[in-house]
């Protein structure tokens, strides 16, 4: 083979290669998009995850307080019978030391 059929066989090939690499370039930068889109998808899902649970832990402890604050009415309300069933008692237990 002479030296221009060499030069022109590598650049042929050279050529093909070229092409090539701008395929490979493509699906590279193809795969970059739909890897951001995904990673995009992603984030939202993540941010309406956190949304999500912070709701409902807001609802969680708005109810946790409500309890808390019935079960508090419900403490003060039976220390209030048993403060006044302590003094009837007292009250009594003297009165009838006192005039026996």
């Amino acid at each position: 083979m002479a030296l221009e059929e060499r030069v022109a066989c590598i650049e042929g090939i050279l050529g093909q290669m070229d092409k090539r690499l701008t395929n490979v370039e493509t699906a590279v930068s193809n795969l970059r998009d739909k890897i951001d889109q995904k990673f995009e998808i992603a984030n939202e899902k993540s941010d309406q995850f956190k949304t999500e649970i912070n709701e409902k832990f807001d609802r969680f402890k708005t109810e946790m307080n409500v309890k808390f604050d019935q079960l508090k009415s419900e403490i003060v309300r039976n220390n209030r019978w048993l403060i006044g069933i302590i003094i009837a008692t007292w009250v009594t237990t003297i009165l009838t030391v006192l005039y026996r």
